[in-house]
């Protein structure tokens, strides 16, 4: 993954400075190298979005988004995962397309830092992402948490970066 690298010399992607109930790929580096964790899928669930959005059409009309994600949680596990499709047809590969199959099965995740997608104004853009990958692990499911507490000290210092009292002729 490439970015900052913080004082220790460890790879600090800047979500983990926020708190998040989702998992995301900077929640699969410790001490700056990639894990690959196996997890027991617990429960799958249509992912339903705060808030719907609309796509413009090539002939002026606008598209709400698809709902074609799921929530999947993990035994052990406090951060719930949104599935893509992508990722839904390697589970149903390994797995097959019962979702009801998938209950109790692991399967090994990994970052894939091909992963693209459309940013509006800016077309297809990597921006990283979480794969499974193609076959059923073999090993047993991953202790780690996969869910690092924020660290405080870094979280207030991004909090003091925008904070507009502190310093009000920062803006734009």
């Amino acid at each position: 993954m490439k970015g900052a690298i913080d004082s220790k010399g460890a790879y600090l992607h800047y979500r983990t400075l926020l708190e998040n109930d989702n998992l995301g790929q900077w929640d699969l580096w410790k001490d700056g190298k990639a894990l690959r964790p196996t997890v027991t899928i617990r429960t799958i669930a249509r992912y339903e979005p705060p808030r719907r959005r609309k796509r413009k059409m090539p002939d002026g009309s606008y598209q709400v988004e698809k709902l074609n994600k799921y929530v999947i949680e993990f035994v052990g596990k406090r951060k719930k995962w949104i599935c893509g499709p992508v990722c839904q047809a390697t589970i149903a590969n390994i797995y097959g397309n019962n979702i009801r199959n998938w209950f109790g099965k692991t399967i090994t995740l990994f970052v894939d830092e091909d992963v693209e997608m459309t940013v509006p104004g800016q077309g297809r853009r990597k921006v990283g992402g979480i794969r499974v990958v193609n076959t059923a692990p073999t090993e047993a499911p991953t202790d780690d948490p996969l869910d690092e507490p924020v660290d405080a000290a870094r979280s207030e210092m991004l909090a003091e970066a925008f904070d507009e009292d502190a310093d009000p002729d920062r803006g734009p």
